[in-house]
């Protein structure tokens, strides 16, 4: 951690330009606004954000970004968008005078980990296997170049985020969980982030103008079919997993890319993670409560 935790001053308001309006994670934030944080949020679909004065910002948190690549999409829009557009801003943001970047980086910049032989810590290589990782890769590497005492970097490289209404892999694994009520037994590890508690680590870094990488992640490690039990027991439904025959004749039904997705290993040395501030304010069993209220 390049800077101890600072008093704050409660009268001060932190004024905070989040780029990426249509992010699952901006718009948490905004929803969370603390009382000493002032956040606005930009699209970044246009050039109007370079016509804009950045100096009157004191932390920049970049969000835009593509992750899955869609039909007919030519692969250099990941590159574009992940890289090029973020590093303009960085740019931008320290040409106009702005002391704090965030920058919102992926796991997927550490590629395929086996969890096997080794956990993701601060020190792994970073090897990227996805256009995806790789493109926030560069963005990371050519931003850190910009680091300096008047200007610090902060990146996140955050797991499987997941909350109420959260797109991707983890609305999917809801959906699985509501209308199927019998799974194959299978035990896994992964570590993943409760938006609640992901927004508080965004608050403290803001807040004390921290900068260094980061791998946020919950206090403990989920294991898909506990994760599927906590849903379906918030519905009040019975949940059944077996072995044999019907367990691969359901894994016959999907796909490989998304059992891998719902039953793959990947984790992050939980060390890798501690911080002087305990971010996870909210229970893992406590967060799936969350998710499942009306």
């Amino acid at each position: 951690m390049a800077q101890a935790l600072s008093d704050k001053n409660e009268k001060n308001i932190t004024k905070v330009l989040l780029v990426g309006k249509n992010s699952y994670i901006g718009k948490s934030l905004m929803h969370y606004s603390p009382d000493d944080i002032c956040f606005k949020s930009i699209s970044v679909r246009t050039d109007n954000w370079k016509d804009m004065d950045f100096s009157e910002f004191d932390c920049i948190v970049h969000l835009a970004a593509i992750v899955h690549k869609k039909k007919r999409m030519d692969e250099k829009i990941f590159f574009q968008v992940n890289t090029d557009l973020a590093i303009k801003i960085a740019r931008k943001a320290k040409k106009d005078g702005v002391p704090n970047f965030i920058l919102f980086s992926t796991i997927a910049v550490y590629g395929d980990v086996s969890p096997e032989t080794d956990l993701i810590t601060k020190d792994t290589k970073l090897n990227p296997s996805s256009l995806y990782g790789e493109s926030k890769r560069q963005a990371e590497m050519a931003i850190n170049e910009l680091s300096s005492k008047s200007f610090k970097v902060a990146i996140i490289r955050p797991p499987m985020v997941y909350g109420k209404n959260s797109p991707g892999n983890f609305s999917l694994l809801e959906k699985l969980a509501l209308h199927w009520g019998i799974f194959p037994n299978i035990t896994n590890s992964r570590s993943m982030i409760y938006i609640e508690n992901l927004c508080y680590l965004i608050y403290i870094i803001i807040s004390n103008r921290l900068d260094g990488t980061y791998l946020p992640q919950n206090k403990e490690y989920v294991v898909t079919n506990n994760l599927i039990s906590l849903i379906r027991k918030e519905h009040r439904k019975r949940t059944y997993f077996i072995l044999g025959r019907f367990s691969r004749f359901i894994f016959s039904l999907l796909s490989l890319s998304l059992i891998k997705k719902v039953y793959g290993d990947l984790m992050i040395d939980q060390s890798s993670s501690d911080f002087e501030l305990d971010y996870n304010q909210i229970s893992f069993q406590g967060s799936i409560t969350a998710t499942q209220k009306k």
